[in-house]
């Protein structure tokens, strides 16, 4: 028998279907996609998931400094680095020192109230801010890639791993935490959860006006970003920020 290698193998080989074959239409296509019960919206009680978010949401103030300081152990742990201040100008304060002491030149950031103040003391230390909204810029990615700062607020803070949990939207970029070498976020305390899970029945329950689905594009983020060859070594700021800075808002108002 012979076999075939390489370029060989490839120019030769052709794949022998059972049956003749058949064209399936783009429309016919996607009307068994839309079909299928398995992307179906699932279905919730609502009433029971509301009872659940209330009691949830009540039992927060009576735990927020255990999780403050597992978020803060677990962020960590990770690699990130964790602050705590008062207000929100001190928060933007903070930013604005990270920022600085980088010899950052420029900064991407959401268009978010939380990093109104943030921005406002980058702009006013000479930093060129750009936001991350396209009825605000009109070349996000290339202001993206190119700036040195990318600082966001967050959804969730998940106090079990240290993650923040982010939601790409118009104002919202997806790459504002992922391509600048460091990151920023900016969080406050409602935004401290236990577990991944509870974020995201709280998730579930804000969208249950609509479909029910959850956001199309939900991204993670635990610390900085690690990469890790065959032999064993550990690189940071491969595919991601190689610095990872949260700073929590004591006291948002």
């Amino acid at each position: 028998m012979q076999r075939l290698y390489g370029a060989a193998a490839h120019s030769n080989c052709k794949f022998v279907a059972n049956g003749p074959s058949k064209k399936v239409k783009q429309q016919d296509f996607l009307n068994r996609f839309r079909s299928n019960s398995a992307l179906a919206a699932p279905t919730f009680d609502r009433a029971e998931l509301v009872r659940w978010a209330d009691e949830f949401r009540a039992s927060l103030p009576t735990r927020h400094d255990a999780l403050v300081a597992q978020f803060a152990q677990a962020l960590e742990l990770a690699g990130g680095k964790f602050y705590e201040m008062p207000t929100a100008r001190e928060a933007a304060r903070c930013a604005s020192d990270i920022a600085r002491s980088h010899n950052a030149q420029s900064v991407i950031a959401w268009n978010h109230p939380a990093l109104d103040l943030a921005c406002e003391m980058l702009q006013s230390l000479g930093m060129a801010v750009a936001r991350s909204d396209a009825g605000v810029s009109s070349d996000i990615r290339s202001a993206t890639v190119a700036a040195d700062v990318g600082l966001t607020a967050c959804d969730y803070a998940i106090a079990e791993t240290g993650s923040l949990l982010l939601i790409a939207n118009a104002k919202q970029g997806r790459l504002t935490s992922l391509a600048p070498i460091t990151h920023i976020a900016i969080i406050t305390p409602e935004q401290l959860v236990p577990t991944l899970a509870d974020a995201l029945k709280l998730l579930r329950l804000a969208r249950l006006s609509g479909d029910g689905r959850l956001p199309s594009n939900i991204s993670l983020h635990t610390g900085p970003s690690k990469t890790a060859d065959i032999e064993q070594t550990l690189t940071k700021g491969v595919h991601g920020p190689k610095e990872a800075h949260v700073i929590l808002i004591r006291n948002p108002s």
